[in-house]
């Protein structure tokens, strides 16, 4: 995103922010969407029933021929970018495609509890880079965001009427000021025992509503010190009537000190509503009954628990456990985030009724009576009395589990995809993904790949706890696909759906094992809940993700099957991603070796080929025709040693293919090495260079002659490039079974690193700019050697030459 871009966002999220209706976000939304993507035309469509709806749309009316576009958008809650519509497939039954349309970008919205689109079209084809659409992206999730906003201000609009009107029949006085002590508000039915009414009493200030300036009277200074971040609780006497009074400072979002909240109880009668207290008892237990959230009430500050609604009992799927102290918590099951349990003293009712902590959304995992587990978020306040004595405390809580899992479940997936993108090497990724869903899904993962043979390979294991990997590991080893895994594995692949066994019980296992060993290893591996999918490659089945959950006693349901199978079909496109990849790079190194190859190795005769040609040149000038035959004979040969090579090329290609073959006849070794040397001896002499021949007698054997030829030239062309003018000597030698020509230089030498790699194609032991050349001679040489069943080795250091041995087969 550009600077300008990045002003537009700024100013498009302070326009979402002050966003009050869906319409706003919409044209927010709308006119940057235009803006960022320079779009022809731009539809911002909500979905209703079956269908989208067109909130605000440029230009024509196209969105409904991309309606079906846009259910997929939706539905997978991904960007879908088409560079051209009229050649994609996605769009073959698209009446769009037959339009003006060419380009489309559409990015899914969700948000204040419906889904819509954003949704770009271009007349002409348009690609759309990555940081363009991350940048819109961005902009559709902070239109979600303030989607959502929108509805929680909606909500709490209606909350706050409700608030008002309930507020203003508290039997008490609540009421609001700024940093200059003037009222902002002030609600409660304790306003009509005052002689200013609520309506002239905003905007006055205490020492107005007092009528006293003095610094010291009780609720002035309370309210001063409120404004310096005390909690302040006193009693005073106002127009003849005694009130306990709570002042408090009131913050903004950011904890700065905006004001004063403050409370009163007209405590006069305080007799009367002792009197009332059964009553407001009974109503407030028909309200809590009510309530959509877990209520309960305990007396401080032994703990014990004197209240609680049906929800409660529902939340946590056993009946309301009554409990005198809060030792008796215990029977409630609860863990931190880390897993560790809660201690009693540890649950927020328990904090707040202790040490009259007001506790806020406190996320707590739980075990409900039917032994799963769950996710709520509590509450917990102290319910004092007028002297700030804790009397009581309550705690609220919801079950969250469903969005929690949600959540996870999306950024589990987010993880694995990242993982899955972050390499090529299969069976390295796929154990890292197991790691990942181990203990995120299940207790223990198990992948498995079908080999090219059909047979099938285990790839990953893992499990939570190392006691029980080693029983697993046992357990396969021993029995390595127990028959009811072995049946549902099989069949995942065999029918390519999901195999779900929501609760493994003993007499399956029984059933399972083939013998009592095998069933002592199955109950060790105390399997509770299974399940395997399939890992799809274009619609054919290439392995299984198998989840087993034991430790933690989690059932499987359709929930994780459909997570576990999203996992596998990512699996399958990091897989298909893989060997197209592999494909593609062994298709190009293959073209790029061989041209490579034939650029390199065709340069060899031709030098030879033009230097004759100047030879002959030089003696038809001279009149020395008797020899000119000699020569021209020699240009005839290289000519079709060039031929030669030419195809022998092909048998390189051939080479890298894994369908190289030679053409062996019986050769003489020294003659072969002795034809290279005087071929090269016009640039010997060039050169000023010494060449020492040690060549001996003949050593025959059955090679292919333009082949061996070929690697000589590549040495003796190395010892003359990296030499630096020394002497250098060429050896044949010969033993029963093998022959061995040898090159050694006095030159620059290598260094072990070189050493390494030195016979790798487009490697060299110098580094480049300095020489010439491809480093294709070596790797050709030594592919020929092998061929030939023989070797090559280098001995070399740095600055003290190199010395190339040969050794082939007779």
């Amino acid at each position: 995103m550009n600077t300008v871009q990045t002003r537009s966002a700024a100013e498009v999220t302070r326009q979402l922010a002050a966003a009050r209706v869906r319409e706003d976000v919409a044209s927010v939304v709308f006119h940057a969407a235009r803006e960022w993507s320079g779009a022809d035309h731009v539809v911002f469509a909500w979905r209703e029933g079956g269908g989208f709806v067109p909130v605000l749309e440029e230009g024509g009316s196209a969105f409904p021929a991309v309606s079906e576009l846009a259910r997929w958008c939706v539905e997978h809650r991904q960007p879908l970018a088409i560079e051209d519509v009229r050649r994609d497939p996605r769009c073959a039954t698209e009446p769009c495609r037959e339009g003006v349309i060419r380009g489309l970008l559409m990015l899914p919205l969700c948000g204040g509890g419906g889904c819509g689109v954003v949704s770009m079209h271009w007349v002409t084809p348009h690609q759309s880079g990555l940081e363009e659409i991350e940048a819109l992206a961005a902009l559709t999730e902070a239109a979600a965001l303030a989607l959502e906003n929108v509805r929680l201000r909606e909500e709490t609009e209606r909350h706050g009427a409700w608030l008002r009107f309930t507020s203003d029949r508290l039997p008490a006085i609540c009421w609001t000021t700024d940093v200059h002590l003037r009222f902002t508000s002030g609600v409660g039915t304790g306003l009509l025992e005052l002689p200013v009414k609520s309506g002239r009493l905003l905007g006055k200030t205490l020492a107005e509503f007092f009528g006293t300036t003095d610094p010291d009277f009780r609720p002035i200074a309370a309210h001063r010190r409120a404004l310096a971040g005390e909690s302040v609780t006193y009693e005073a006497e106002w127009f003849g009537r005694a009130y306990h009074s709570r002042v408090e400072p009131l913050r903004d979002a950011l904890g700065h000190v905006v004001g004063t909240i403050g409370v009163a109880m007209d405590i006069t009668d305080r007799r009367r509503l002792l009197e009332q207290a059964a009553s407001e008892r009974s109503r407030l237990e028909a309200v809590l009954r009510q309530m959509p959230a877990g209520v309960i009430i305990a007396e401080a500050p032994s703990g014990k628990l004197v209240l609680s609604n049906d929800e409660v009992a529902r939340i946590w799927r056993h009946p309301w456990l009554p409990a005198a102290s809060i030792a008796e918590y215990t029977q409630y099951k609860g863990f931190h985030p880390d897993g560790r349990p809660y201690e009693p003293q540890e649950w927020p009712l328990a904090r707040a009724v202790t040490k009259g902590e007001l506790v806020v959304g406190e996320e707590i995992t739980y075990q409900r009576g039917d032994g799963t587990r769950g996710v709520m978020l509590a509450n917990a306040a102290p319910v004092r009395d007028a002297n700030g004595r804790i009397l009581s405390g309550v705690v609220t809580f919801w079950d969250v589990t469903l969005r929690k899992q949600t959540e996870d479940a999306h950024r589990f997936l987010a993880e694995a995809t990242s993982l899955l993108s972050a390499s090529l090497d299969t069976e390295t990724t796929l154990s890292n993904v197991a790691k990942l869903a181990v203990p995120h899904i299940a207790d223990w993962c198990a992948v498995y790949l079908v080999r090219d043979d059909g047979s099938l390979a285990r790839v990953a294991v893992v499990h939570e706890e190392p006691q029980q990997a080693e029983a697993l590991e046992e357990m396969l080893q021993a029995h390595p696909l127990a028959e009811e895994f072995d049946h549902g594995i099989k069949q995942v692949l065999r029918m390519g759906r999901p195999d779900l066994v929501a609760e493994v019980t003993d007499d399956l296992l029984v059933r399972a094992a083939p013998n009592e060993e095998v069933l002592r290893l199955l109950r060790a591996c105390r399997f509770r809940s299974y399940m395997s999918v399939p890992i799809m490659l274009r619609d054919r089945p290439v392995g299984v993700i198998t989840l087993v959950s034991s430790t933690s006693a989690r059932v499987f349901g359709p929930a994780d099957v459909a997570l576990a199978e999203e996992l596998a079909r990512r699996v399958g496109l990091a897989i298909e991603n893989a060997r197209l990849y592999q494909k593609a790079q062994e298709a190009i190194r293959v073209r790029e070796e061989f041209l490579g190859i034939a650029s390199h190795e065709l340069k060899t005769p031709l030098a030879a080929l033009q230097l004759t040609l100047e030879g002959i040149k030089r003696l038809w000038q001279k009149g020395q025709c008797d020899v000119l035959l000699s020569r021209i004979e020699a240009a005839q040969q290289q000519g079709r040693r060039l031929a030669k090579l030419i195809h022998s090329l092909l048998d390189v290609s051939r080479m890298v293919a894994g369908r190289f073959t030679l053409e062996r006849q019986e050769v003489d070794l020294t003659e072969i090495v002795k034809e290279v040397l005087d071929r090269f001896e016009g640039e010997f002499s060039a050169k000023g260079l010494k060449v020492e021949r040690r060549l001996g007698s003949a050593v025959v054997g059955t090679w292919d002659p333009l082949q061996i030829e070929q690697v000589v030239m590549n040495l003796v062309s190395n010892a003359i490039k990296y030499g630096e003018g020394k002497p250098f000597i060429v050896a044949v030698e010969s033993d029963d079974r093998s022959a061995f020509v040898s090159v050694q230089d006095q030159g620059i030498g290598m260094s072990e690193e070189f050493l390494r790699r030195l016979f790798r194609p487009f490697e060299r032991g110098v580094q480049p700019g300095r020489y010439g050349g491809l480093g294709l001679g070596l790797y050709i040489s030594r592919s020929i050697v092998e061929a030939h069943g023989g070797a090559i080795e280098v001995q070399s250091a740095r600055g003290k030459g190199s010395t190339f041995r040969v050794r082939l087969p007779r």
